[in-house]
């Protein structure tokens, strides 16, 4: 009796932990700390500076959820450098909701986030842009 319990509860055990659904993968960022340069498959990434931050703290209700707009400066190789402009929350008019820093040669870097994000408490933020390769 024993040795048909054991592989029946296997089989139950097995079966209930097989039926969580499929698993997200996390978008895996590459860092790049707020005046510092990275170089991705030989385009350099300055993040050059933060020009408006006025994302709702965490612990705060806001009406607006606000947003965060940065300078970003693209050079590739036998191209002139190109600055871009970020916009991680709501835009306005004209501005465009386009995180795509570059996208040629078969490479695509894509700005992911700005973090940290801010808190009441936080008084001069150590930023840093996360950055995806799309393949």
């Amino acid at each position: 009796m024993r040795s048909f319990l054991f592989p029946l509860f296997f089989f139950v055990v097995l079966m209930t932990t097989a039926q969580n659904g499929p698993l997200e993968v996390p978008e895996i960022g590459i860092r790049i700390p707020i005046g510092e340069t990275v170089v991705v498959q030989g385009v350099s990434l300055s993040f050059v500076e933060v020009l408006e931050d006025s994302r709702c703290p965490e612990d705060v209700t806001c009406v607006w959820a606000g947003r965060a707009r940065i300078a970003v400066r693209v050079k590739a190789p036998g191209r002139e450098p190109e600055s871009k402009m970020l916009i991680f929350g709501e835009v306005q008019g004209d501005e465009s909701d386009d995180l795509t820093l570059y996208d040629k040669d078969g490479i695509r870097l894509i700005g992911l986030q700005l973090v940290p994000y801010p808190k009441t408490s936080t008084e001069g933020l150590a930023y840093v842009l996360l950055v995806k390769k799309d393949m």
